[in-house]
């Protein structure tokens, strides 16, 4: 025999064609039926994290207060809604507020501008010029041939279509009318988990198995799922109370009206990456000019916004993520892509929550810790 030949070792198992392919098919069928079952499963999953959220308060009513679970529930609830309702109407009022101040600051931006190109022309006036002077050049050769064609010429007009304001006003009405459907959802589900307890977690530890092991498995998962969740929610609240408060201290400085509404609003936005901030930016820009109807203020507000929540997003939470929570960056980064592309802004908001809960599950179960490692930072 070859020594050659003696020497081979298998390293391991032949690829499996027919499993990976089904496997491969099976993934994208879940990713398409999450798409368009995203009215169905987006609010349980929003219901299910604002439940772990605020279960330690229900829990704390029930320890210190002796309120049972369905009245801490129904407490914290009731303070949601409170609080929903009083920002509705805060930014209805800054709303009006600020189509008040539209028609003037538009006014006054339109003279500074008109005042400052009666002194000296712009470059891009300039350049009109030139190229006036070039179509005339060019028109006074063209004019014999105009002259010939003119008349063979069609004139053809092209008319869009009016705008349908009862169609628009229709379609408004049934999208406020599905978001709250959707919100009055997420809040009667946050409302039957809290009330209910430890007792689904009870019913998983049931229905995990008959022997010892598997039932002592299934608690250190959701114990580890409920650790990750709550100082993944700390952070979080911890980095919308720096953006709010720095929000609400930076625009007082520069004179910004309303500036703690700002700096609430700044607090709540933080929490969707990306999207949240970008928001704030355009509209205290927006703000800022309205108010003082200069762009040089506009810009430095929108700056001074930009650059708390930027300190944020690139510096403080992922210094404090990476200190309590065992996930890759680039991992959390990649599935805010996947969340945001399926979901949209929802999908911003429970991607990270989503990937701790996988990560939770793939390090303890030993098929799928070599995939909880790769996840792991």
């Amino acid at each position: 025999m070859d020594s050659n030949t003696s020497d081979k070792k298998i390293v391991g198992a032949p690829i499996n064609i027919r499993s990976t392919a089904l496997a491969t098919l099976t993934i994208m069928a879940l990713i398409v039926f999450l798409e368009w079952a995203q009215s169905f499963f987006a609010p349980i999953v929003v219901g299910m994290l604002l439940s772990y959220a605020l279960y330690p308060i229900v829990s704390f009513l029930k320890r210190r207060l002796w309120l049972p679970h369905w009245v801490g529930a129904l407490l914290v609830v009731s303070a949601l809604v409170g609080a929903s309702w009083f920002a509705v109407g805060s930014l209805q009022e800054q709303a009006v507020s600020l189509l008040d101040k539209l028609p003037n600051a538009v006014k006054k931006f339109t003279r500074e501008n008109d005042v400052a190109r009666d002194k000296s022309p712009s470059v891009l006036e300039k350049l009109q010029s030139a190229a006036v002077q070039v179509e005339k050049a060019a028109g006074a050769d063209a004019a014999k041939a105009d002259k010939v064609t003119s008349n063979d010429v069609v004139k053809v007009q092209i008319q869009d279509d009016p705008f349908d304001f009862r169609e628009y006003l229709l379609g408004g009405s049934m999208n406020a009318v599905v978001f709250m459907s959707q919100y009055i959802s997420v809040l009667l589900l946050v409302f039957f988990i809290l009330a209910s307890g430890r007792l689904y977690k009870e019913k998983l530890v049931k229905i995990s198995g008959n022997t010892l092991s598997k039932k002592k498995l299934t608690v250190e998962i959701l114990e580890d799922i409920n650790r990750q969740l709550r100082l993944f929610f700390f952070v979080m609240l911890f980095g919308a109370v720096f953006v709010g408060v720095g929000t609400w201290l930076a625009f007082i400085w520069l004179g910004v009206e309303q500036a703690a509404l700002w700096g609430v609003l700044a607090g709540i936005a933080s929490m969707v990456p990306y999207l949240g901030p970008g928001v704030i930016f355009f509209a205290t820009g927006l703000v800022a000019f309205l108010q003082f109807a200069t762009l040089g203020m506009a810009l430095i507000v929108a700056a001074v916004s930009l650059a708390i929540t930027s300190f944020q997003g690139n510096i403080l939470t992922p210094l404090m993520t990476s200190r309590t929570l065992a996930m890759n960056a680039a991992v959390v980064f990649i599935s805010l892509l996947f969340w945001g592309w399926l979901w949209g802004p929802i999908g911003l908001v429970v991607a990270t929550p989503a990937m701790l809960v996988v990560k939770c599950v793939c390090d303890h179960v030993k098929n799928l810790q070599s995939f909880g490692e790769l996840l792991g930072g």
